[in-house]
């Protein structure tokens, strides 16, 4: 035949990707202003990985003791099995600052004292591997961490919690449960603030339309005791496929205040914080949210909750540069919007 038989051509040898898997970064900017971070992982192994961190961020401020500094040191490993993964992690961290600021038209001369919170922390998680074989997914994790100032305050908390769902032809049958045992001691008071929760929930689909039904059953105990039972109801349904999708829910929860959180948000706090938990004793919200092309993608919602013993930050009467707290011991009607997109 006058068919001729087609040559192999020999592949040019490619060299391998060289991945990259630590980093070191350093920066400085006005006002003193230092920063570095060091990255270290083990390598290109998916199935175990391992690694730590160091960041610090520091600036001295345009005021008298208004420097802070910040740092942040972890410890991360992963390890994938053929039917589950392991993961866990240590972390320190550490956040100091001063009292700054003054009342000037006060002769009096401000307590600018030193105050520092660190957190020594530890989280280990195991979960299933997803399989089409097997219609049972589960997942556990445990989380602990001390917490400390300056003064005589600390937090000891640790967090257990699990997850179980089967699916059932179209619909997915699960519950969420934690136990949350924390314990806050300062100068005056000794509180336990604990809750057990549990989410059983049920998940139907139709012709692209996703409804959850589910209740959240939350007890605290230990200072305080109360049970709460709220719904946990969620519903999405497409109405231009791809493009647009609507969505409404209904849920509510006990709202756990701890010193940790506390000092995260707001480093300027007083000694002997209360410690109270708010309850959201209803959050309704509804909107829409999808994708105009394939590179922006968008999210519109708007809601409204109702809550009881909101928590509130108020300056100290005794001290300006300084906050307490305090609880709206009525009920809270908070209305809002928000909207976000992705590009």
């Amino acid at each position: 035949t006058n068919i001729k038989e087609l040559q192999a051509q020999k592949m040019a040898d490619e060299p391998a990707v060289v991945m990259v898997n630590n980093y070191a970064k350093v920066g400085a900017g006005n006002f003193n202003t230092a920063l570095g971070e060091v990255y270290i992982n083990t390598g290109r192994d998916e199935a175990l990985q391992g690694g730590a961190f160091f960041k610090h961020l520091s600036q001295e401020g345009n005021l008298s003791m208004q420097q802070f500094s910040k740092q942040e040191f972890g410890l991360f490993g992963r390890s994938i099995a053929d039917d589950y993964s392991l993961s866990g992690r240590l972390i320190y961290d550490r956040n100091a600052t001063n009292f700054y600021g003054f009342d000037p038209a006060s002769s009096i001369p401000a307590d600018m004292s030193k105050q520092r919170f660190s957190t020594i922390g530890a989280e280990a998680e195991i979960a299933n591997n997803y399989s089409e074989s097997s219609s049972v997914n589960y997942s556990a994790n445990i989380n602990a961490y001390q917490f400390s100032n300056i003064d005589d305050a600390r937090e000891s908390s640790v967090l257990l919690r699990g997850s179980l769902n089967k699916s059932v032809k179209q619909s997915n049958l699960g519950v969420n449960a934690s136990v949350d045992m924390t314990s806050t001691k300062d100068l005056a008071y000794k509180v336990g603030n604990n809750i057990l929760r549990a989410n059983p929930y049920i998940k139907l689909k139709a012709s692209g339309f996703n409804l959850d039904l589910g209740v959240n059953i939350v007890q605290e105990f230990g200072t305080q005791s109360r049970l709460n039972i709220f719904p946990a109801v969620s519903a999405e349904l497409p109405i231009i496929e791809g493009y647009a999708t609507i969505f409404a829910g209904v849920n509510g929860d006990v709202l756990k205040t701890s010193l940790r959180e506390l000092a995260f948000e707001n480093l300027y706090l007083n000694k002997n914080i209360a410690i109270k938990n708010s309850l959201e004793k209803m959050n309704v919200y509804g909107g829409v949210k999808g994708n105009a092309s394939a590179e922006f993608g968008y999210k519109i919602m708007a809601w409204y909750k109702t809550m009881e013993d909101l928590q509130l930050f108020v300056n100290s009467p005794a001290l300006i540069n300084r906050f307490e707290t305090i609880y709206d011991n009525g009920q809270s009607k908070i209305l809002g919007i928000e909207g976000e997109i992705n590009v």
